[in-house]
């Protein structure tokens, strides 16, 4: 089953098992709110550390850093399949923050490929 049909978020439910890609994750990663109320930054240094590459997945990783003007660029030149895919607990906080956050894209048209599938997994598709 691919990750569009995997379907929306129940957000009554407390908790729902995901898996994320690492690009997903990356993705998820900036999309976490940097501050908030004491018991939420409590929940996202959980998250963060959930959604983050451990070690042994760091070590399955192979990068190369590009250097172009303004900045530089990381480039994945290698990806593990076991860290492609990695199951993540969702709670009903972390899906409403995602999901406002996709929905605030969509509306203003600011929605990128490498959110799209995150949008249909967290808000459903579309009707045209």
């Amino acid at each position: 089953m691919n990750q569009r049909a995997a379907g929306v978020i129940d957000l009554e439910k407390q908790r729902k098992r995901m898996k994320f890609t690492a690009q997903q994750r990356i993705v998820l990663l900036g999309m976490m709110p940097r501050e908030g109320e004491y018991f939420n930054i409590l929940k996202q240094r959980e998250v963060r550390e959930t959604l983050a590459f451990d070690d042994s997945e760091q070590k399955t990783i192979e990068t190369e850093t590009v250097f172009v003007p303004g900045g530089s660029l990381t480039n994945w030149k290698k990806v593990d399949k076991a860290v492609t895919l990695k199951a993540i607990d969702v709670g009903e906080w972390l899906a409403g923050h995602f999901r406002s956050e996709l929905k605030k894209q969509y509306d203003e048209k600011k929605l990128r490929e490498d959110t799209i599938d995150l949008y249909d997994l967290f808000c459903g598709v579309p009707q045209r």
